[in-house]
């Protein structure tokens, strides 16, 4: 009997889509299209599936280079387990330690050049208004400040 060793590799997620088509999507299977490149240099586009017996896995979006194993000398592929991009806990402790950062910040200072939302920028919050803003007063929600105020439009 042939025995393969699992070896470790490198995957960027092509496409990461829910598979509706064998269940609910309350079961939340995803499938994950990925480019594996292996420690002897082999590449590969192969398909993965949401593990089903791992408590703390976090899916990875499109894009995403995350680790994982090859079965010997075959495209058989499974995502790492000890790759901590793929780990909520780790993910959950990166996003606090963000917060941490932004709030040791002083105000009007942006952290890491953007408002953030997990890991993308927030549609055209790319620069808060600097307290010194014209339109910046308290009798407005600070949402609105540095944008341009809509026009009112009367009912007839």
């Amino acid at each position: 009997m042939l025995i393969h060793r699992w070896h470790k590799a490198e995957a960027k997620v092509v496409l990461a889509k829910m598979n509706l088509s064998g269940g609910t999507s309350a079961m939340g299977v995803m499938e994950f299209v990925v480019d594996v490149r292996t420690q002897d240099g082999r590449f590969f586009r192969a398909l993965l599936h949401t593990p089903l017996l791992w408590a703390d896995f976090w899916p990875p979006t499109e894009g995403h280079i995350v680790g994982v194993e090859v079965e010997g000398d075959t495209e058989n592929i499974r995502f790492d387990k000890d790759d901590p991009r793929l780990s909520t806990r780790e993910h959950d402790r990166r996003q606090q330690s963000e917060v941490d950062v932004a709030l040791s910040q002083p105000p009007g200072s942006v952290p890491d050049g953007a408002w953030r939302a997990g890991s993308h920028v927030v549609d055209g919050w790319d620069k808060p208004a600097a307290p010194e803003h014209p339109e910046w007063n308290h009798t407005r929600g600070m949402h609105n400040a540095g944008r341009p105020v809509p026009p009112k439009h009367e009912l007839p």
